[in-house]
């Protein structure tokens, strides 16, 4: 029987000789994305070698399974992607910096024939990368970008080419900050490249064929970053539907999430099915709801989730969602935006399963789920931001509500109606409201409350820009009087921290006015207010002091509005 595997110890400078066949990422794998921690420490490691302080160093092992193609070696790396494209940047800023400094010295040439691309005797013939990944752009950028040395002004960046560009550039600017402090010459230089390739050892495991490399894949532990679910799932379709099935998918589903967290969008995602669901149950939840049992099975999940991924990105991107081709009012859409911006002003994240099964089920309007996102909002402003509760309250909620949606698709007034039965009532927002301190870092989402708060008591005759080049937030009682202001005789020195950030001491006023208002005294400000725009403000101007008493009676007004509002 032929051995399944075998496992050989060579220095990193055969390993990446493209004379023994060119690497290949294959779909199943997921995209290049170690950080600056993980680049840099294999970077030290290199350069540790380099001047001679660990002899040999050996890397952790990396799978492979070779297979020609239209007569061309390929190296199929099912485990250590990471490791060997770090190794490819390294040696490719190597390069970069001979070729800069070696005048007619031809080395730096010989070198990227060696291992970035083999170089043939033909001009204006170029021969591939020695390192090819499944999407045909990543080895243009990677050709273009880290061997060539073009700067792609143009090129429309994925998350996978964002990495290879940040991690290349870094390992560049910090080969030179070292050759500059050790003062090393080119000779030297090109000495300290051989070193790393001649001393460095790295452990390959060959396999006899696919299946093998993706059992290994799947089963080894390495120093790398631990394989995301979300990849995960991309393999186990492959072996359910094939990879050209699958990546009629997946493309479009790495698309909409492009730039967003995979991982979160996954679980979630999972949530649909499953409600509440951990990040390392994912897998395991999709199987025990069927979701592997057949091929039907398995393209019906994908086309779930590239509808829920092109929800995701509307839910971080709403304009976005003029791309989707759907006949939908610009006024709904227009809506939709709105709500989600607000909702992300209130750092709202954990009900998005919500909506990604009503848009998953297409059984609702774009206004059904505006007046869902408009309860959610709702939610957020009272619970979470008024009330102070904490965000794990509906950590089990919402994705409860996704997968019943799932299930039922009942009508758009019951998800409300649940939300509702969850949200602060009336008079605990309230209560919560004048108590409430206001900080420094909350201006944007204050601003917005009085914003809403003001155009419905002026129903909407005056709508007041919620952007701060326009109106500013303004702290009646300063946040800093001066020593010797008459504010210190009307506020006792422990309490006026709490009036200050109180909402009934805040008010909107035009970006021209606030700098004109500053730390003045009350009977100034009177003034100035008295000219606003702004009713609201005419109406802080008719009182005589600013005192306490006044601000907590504002303080039980404006709460009368907001539980009207939100």
């Amino acid at each position: 029987m032929e051995n399944l595997l075998k496992a050989d110890s060579i220095t990193v400078q055969k390993y990446l000789n493209v004379v023994d066949g060119r690497f290949r990422i294959p779909f199943t794998q997921r995209p290049y994305e170690w950080t600056k921690k993980q680049v840099s420490r294999l970077f030290y490691d290199a350069m540790g070698v380099a001047e001679r302080k660990n002899h040999q160093h050996i890397l952790n092992f990396v799978t492979i399974y070779k297979e020609e193609i239209d007569g061309q070696s390929y190296r199929n790396i099912y485990d250590g992607q990471q490791r060997t494209v770090t190794l490819f940047l390294i040696v490719a800023a190597f390069v970069e910096l001979i070729d800069e400094m070696e005048g007619s010295d031809n080395s730096a040439s010989k070198i990227r024939s060696e291992f970035l691309r083999k170089e043939g005797w033909e001009i204006d013939k170029k021969e591939e990368p020695n390192l090819v990944f499944d999407n045909e752009d990543t080895t243009i950028f990677f050709e273009q970008y880290v061997i060539d040395r073009e700067q792609l002004a143009e090129f429309q960046m994925t998350d996978h080419e964002k990495h290879i560009k940040q991690n290349y550039d870094w390992i560049a600017k910090e080969l030179r900050r070292y050759i500059v402090e050790q003062n090393l010459d080119v000779k030297e230089i090109r000495r300290y490249l051989s070193q790393i390739l001649n001393n460095m050892h790295i452990i390959v495991l060959q396999t006899i064929n696919e299946e093998v490399a993706n059992q290994m894949f799947e089963t080894l532990n390495n120093t790398g970053k631990k394989l995301a679910n979300f990849y995960v799932l991309k393999n186990n379709c492959v072996k359910m539907i094939g990879e050209e099935k699958t990546s009629k998918y997946w493309e479009e589903i790495e698309q909409n999430t492009d730039g967003l967290n995979k991982n979160q969008f996954f679980t979630q995602f999972v949530s649909l099915y499953n409600g509440k669901t951990s990040d390392a149950k994912t897998i395991d939840a999709l199987e025990l709801h069927g979701h592997f049992k057949t091929p039907e099975a398995v393209e019906k999940m994908l086309k779930h989730m590239v509808e829920a991924s092109f929800t995701f990105l509307t839910l971080h991107q709403p304009a976005q969602r003029r791309n989707q081709g759907k006949e939908e009012s610009v006024k709904e859409q227009k809506r939709f935006g709105d709500l989600i911006e607000a909702v992300q002003l209130f750092k709202a994240t954990q009900y998005r399963p919500v909506i990604m099964a009503m848009e998953v089920t297409n059984a609702y309007t774009l206004e059904e789920v505006n007046n869902v996102l408009e309860s959610i909002l709702h939610l957020q402003v009272r619970n979470f931001f008024i009330g102070e509760r904490k965000n794990n309250t509906v950590e089990a909620f919402f994705p409860r509500i996704a997968q019943e949606i799932m299930a039922k698709a009942y009508e758009s007034q019951n998800i409300i109606h649940k939300i509702q039965e969850m949200t602060l009532s009336d008079q605990s927002v309230k209560a919560a409201l004048q108590e409430r301190i206001f900080k420094k870092t909350e201006v944007k989402r204050v601003r917005y409350l009085l914003q809403q708060i003001y155009t419905y008591e002026n129903s909407e005759e005056i709508l007041i820009n919620d952007n701060s080049m326009h109106v500013n937030l303004e702290h009646i009682l300063p946040q800093n009087p001066r020593e010797d202001s008459l504010w210190k005789d009307l506020f006792l020195q422990e309490t006026i921290e709490n009036y200050v950030g109180s909402l009934g001491n805040m008010t909107l006023v035009l970006s021209k006015a606030n700098s004109s208002i500053g730390n003045k005294e009350f009977d100034e400000k009177r003034v100035i207010l008295a000219k606003s725009q702004i009713p609201q403000n005419q109406e802080i101007a008719q009182n005589e002091q600013w005192t306490p008493y006044v601000i907590d009676q504002r303080v039980e007004s404006l709460a009368d509005s907001l539980v009207k509002v939100f």
